[in-house]
């Protein structure tokens, strides 16, 4: 895989700080501060300067940008040709979610779309060929949105031999935060069965951690939420059972780490946090023995 040598444009960045602060319901400063951080620069001023420069390499491991132009066109231009496509009823409920990859693609805020999803598009037309049913499969393959565990719910519901239970991951490289769960429906209920919550934004150049910075909780939760809107803006009422964050069994939750800069002080934080939410509760998995923090959304 080809690597872009040069910084995404200073509108690039402005346009992903208004993503965060709108969708994690995050200020613009704190917004363009996790920008820079992404993209491996302090602060936004320095960011700023290094518009289209060298790029520096990064610390975070979900990288955001890193296809050369001519791939991202050779995207643009698959996505142009077949636009009817996905303006289809059967995607009628991708398009409701003003984030899904099927709206991004139908407002041409191609800005939006992180690369990691452009280059499982790319590959998997490389490799079945070129059509619009299988531009269809890819680009819904590619999606990280609750569009994207709809469609597979409503394919297992429509197989007689498929699992009814859906686990996959929802990786968002715009926020470096990401979920490996479990799905379980039941009518218009979901429980979303979170085995891992990670998070992979790093303070370039810095011993400090980004998990014991004072926002890193409602950047995170701002996270979850956005999650449990996409659920909800689909018809379905969500509950999240949380297993564990940062490798961090929501079995220690109440316990403390005296280095105020080790990882798992602020994880720790964090979990104090989210347990003191209205609708949280330590309890027993519905779904296995495990004990979990559930939040229900309602």
């Amino acid at each position: 895989m080809l690597i872009d040598a040069h910084y995404p444009t200073a509108r690039v960045h402005t346009l992903h700080a208004k993503n965060i602060r709108k969708n994690l319901k995050q200020s613009l400063g704190r917004s363009r501060v996790v920008v820079s951080y992404i993209n491996n620069c302090l602060n936004w001023k320095d960011l700023q300067s290094a518009d289209e420069q060298s790029y520096r390499e990064q610390q975070a491991s979900n990288s955001l940008y890193f296809l050369p132009s001519n791939d991202v066109e050779k995207f643009i231009n698959l996505i142009t040709k077949y636009r009817s496509v996905f303006e289809c009823k059967q995607l009628s409920y991708h398009q409701q979610l003003s984030n899904s990859l099927v709206s991004l693609i139908l407002n041409n805020d191609a800005s939006a779309i992180e690369h990691q999803q452009i280059y499982k598009v790319l590959e998997h037309v490389e490799n079945v060929g070129c059509s619009a049913n299988s531009l269809i499969e890819a680009v819904l393959f590619a999606d990280n949105s609750a569009s994207k565990v709809v469609h597979l719910h409503s394919e297992n519901i429509a197989s007689s031999t498929r699992p009814k239970t859906i686990n996959t991951h929802l990786v968002h490289n715009m926020y470096q935060q990401s979920i490996y769960a479990y799905f379980y429906f039941d009518q218009r209920q979901v429980c979303i069965n979170i085995r891992e919550w990670d998070c992979e934004l790093f303070i370039p150049n810095s011993t400090k951690k980004v998990v014991n910075k004072r926002w890193f909780g409602n950047f995170s939760l701002g996270y979850l939420n956005m999650i449990a809107g996409q659920f909800m803006t689909l018809g379905y009422i969500p509950a999240f059972e949380i297993h564990k964050i940062q490798n961090v069994k929501i079995l220690d939750a109440n316990r403390e780490f005296d280095d105020n800069n080790h990882p798992k002080h602020g994880i720790y934080k964090l979990m104090g946090e989210l347990i003191h939410q209205q609708n949280a509760k330590l309890v027993r998995s519905c779904y296995s023995d495990d004990l979990v923090l559930r939040i229900d959304y309602v």
